[in-house]
């Protein structure tokens, strides 16, 4: 400040026109100086350093051109020699000012990024969103340019919540009142993120949310086609199995005699054939109403349940069902507790020789429970494929599937789903 005084009251005195450029020059070194130290997030030091270099170049610039503007004004004897030699000054500062504050800017954006995600750099998370594989590569993607955009080491961005780790900053992505993941940002210097580039990660967690949100649904859609192929998968095999063990050898059974009728000439059995016909077409609607919930198209869990009892052959087990307390049972936790029950009475009908199966559905304070007791062999159970993949889907919707021994012989198998939790 002393010096600035001095650089003041020379150039009043000596009222030049490169006086008044220095005085000029010093009051601003000054209050760069001055206003780095009194802001509450004060600046790195070399901020001020390279803005106070950038100065000095341009008034040096200034002075230098009026200084051999001068020079030549007086030895070519031109009127006004000082004035010419203050307007080249003036002149040269004009425009040198501008390339001083590009380069700013460039060592500004090599230090603390570019600030912002630019357009093409949205185009590049969603084209790698619409890609084949794994839609959680997108995140590497998007902490790269974060990390380019902020001037930061490394950003990492995961769908977890996690807890902080030396040298990392964490920023929680939120999308509403949801959080959906987590940004964790490593500075380049051991004291972590400087006042600036953590301006510009809270700037960019907006959008980050979104793009990790957007990859959380992917991801979930990605699981919901599997789980569609793998089902498919499955209700192929179990038709495929049915109609092999079933109708292939009651159909096949039902042409021989045909044909040994046709070849011996003998009668046919027209009532016993009709019989065995009846028993396929039963057969083929229990495969059908197994093969898809259409039942619960515009029906409510009781009345789909209900459809479900009665397609099966009458002159099977005597089956039974109570489901009045489901009617208001909808959603996936219906579609388990209808396969669940078609699966449950298709082994008890064909496997367990049972003369009666029990079929009770209840929803009592949130938790649906569905129970299928027959009075069969029992023993031990060997889960096959539907019961694998009942109870993969129990476990998908919050619940359980148990298979226990009845108390006078038989099986009672029992699937409890609690309420989905908000």
């Amino acid at each position: 400040m002393a010096v600035t005084a001095g650089a003041v009251a020379w150039t009043w005195a000596s009222a030049t026109a490169f006086g008044v450029v220095a005085t000029i020059g010093l009051l601003a070194v000054a209050g760069s100086v001055a206003g780095s130290a009194l802001v509450r997030e004060p600046r790195p030091v070399v901020e001020p350093l390279v803005d106070v270099g950038l100065l000095v170049g341009v008034l040096a610039a200034g002075v230098a051109a009026g200084g051999l503007m001068w020079t030549f004004a007086e030895h070519e004897r031109i009127f006004g020699a000082e004035v010419v030699g203050a307007l080249a000054a003036a002149v040269t500062i004009m425009m040198a000012t501008p390339a001083a504050v590009s380069l700013r800017r460039g060592w500004m954006a090599r230090r603390y990024g570019t600030g912002i995600l630019s357009p093409d750099d949205l185009v590049t998370l969603s084209g790698d969103l619409r890609r084949e594989g794994d839609p959680r590569l997108l995140l590497a993607t998007a902490g790269d340019l974060v990390a380019v955009a902020s001037g930061t080491d490394a950003v990492e961005i995961v769908l977890d919540e996690v807890d902080d780790r030396p040298g990392w900053t964490t920023v929680p992505l939120v999308v509403g009142e949801q959080r959906v993941g987590t940004m964790s940002v490593r500075g380049r210097h051991p004291e972590g993120l400087e006042a600036r580039q953590h301006a510009v990660v809270r700037q960019l967690a907006p959008t980050v949310a979104l793009a990790a949100r957007a990859v959380d649904l992917a991801v979930e859609a990605q699981h919901a086609r599997n789980e569609v192929v793998q089902q498919r998968q499955v209700e192929r095999a179990r038709i495929l199995s049915d109609l092999h063990d079933d109708l292939g050898p009651a159909l096949a059974g039902m042409g021989m005699r045909v044909e040994a009728a046709r070849a011996t000439g003998t009668g046919l059995d027209l009532a016993a054939l009709a019989g065995d016909l009846a028993a396929c077409r039963a057969d083929l609607r229990r495969i059908v109403s197994a093969l898809t919930p259409e039942p619960l198209v515009g029906a409510d869990l009781a009345g789909a349940l209900t459809t479900l009892v009665g397609s099966f052959d009458a002159a099977g087990p005597a089956l039974t069902l109570d489901a009045q307390g489901a009617g208001d049972v909808d959603g996936p936790r219906a579609i388990v507790a209808y396969r669940f029950v078609a699966e449950a009475l298709t082994n008890a009908t064909r496997h367990a020789g049972a003369r009666r199966v029990d079929v009770r559905v209840t929803h009592l304070d949130g938790v649906l429970e569905a129970t299928v007791t027959d009075d069969g062999r029992g023993g031990p159970v060997v889960p096959g494929v539907g019961l694998t993949s009942l109870a993969a889907r129990a476990r998908e919707a919050g619940g359980r599937l148990d298979v226990t021994s009845g108390e006078g012989g038989g099986l009672v198998v029992r699937l409890v789903v609690p309420e989905p939790t908000a």
